[in-house]
């Protein structure tokens, strides 16, 4: 069996059978700061991404209209050729 597994089924049954008052188990295992820490870079990381998204897809859109109307133009220059 796997190592990762067994350890994953051992966490897992002493998170469902911790005791009442008992110290909270997955205050063992995670600190604390360290999570809060990844979570704000985590959520810094999103905001980022949303920006360049919105930077970019306006980038991208300006650029797919002008291969439209470069399209657009070359078929219908085409078109008044063979016409």
């Amino acid at each position: 069996m796997n190592v990762w597994r067994v350890l994953l089924r051992a966490v897992h049954g002493e998170w469902s059978s911790s005791p009442e008052g008992a110290a909270t188990i997955p205050s063992l295992y995670f600190c604390e700061s360290k999570l809060a820490v990844w979570s704000n870079i985590a959520d810094r990381a999103v905001e980022a991404c949303r920006a360049t998204h919105a930077i970019v897809s306006r980038y991208f859109d300006r650029q797919r209209r002008d291969v439209v109307s470069q399209l657009v133009g070359m078929i219908t220059s085409i078109l008044t050729y063979l016409l």
